[in-house]
């Protein structure tokens, strides 16, 4: 598996700023992180999404491929980060319930 952060540089209300992508050997999405600046996380997986997050239908761009658009900056970031970030959206959600 592969972890990218990625942060979208002045995007609009109601967009993500951050999304945080876990992507299987085969180049697809596994599950997606998203955050928006006014604190909302959204989550999306194999057998959920919420609102309009939602995996690629298509492979996903290379970290370098992500990185090389202007509006956008991504990096690699570990399992664990991942992992935690995954769980604290669902905390989140559970606290916005």
């Amino acid at each position: 598996m592969e972890y990218i952060r990625v942060l979208w540089k002045g995007v609009g209300l109601g967009y993500p700023i951050e999304i945080l992508l876990e992507i299987g050997p085969d180049g697809y999405q596994r599950r997606k992180v998203e955050r928006f600046a006014d604190g909302r996380v959204a989550l999306a997986s194999a057998r959920f999404a919420e609102g309009d997050t939602r995996l690629d239908e298509t492979p996903s761009p290379s970290l370098a491929e992500i990185d090389a658009d202007p509006e956008f900056v991504a990096q690699r970031m570990t399992r664990m980060e991942f992992e935690r970030a995954w769980n604290d959206g669902f905390l989140t959600r559970r606290a916005t319930s």
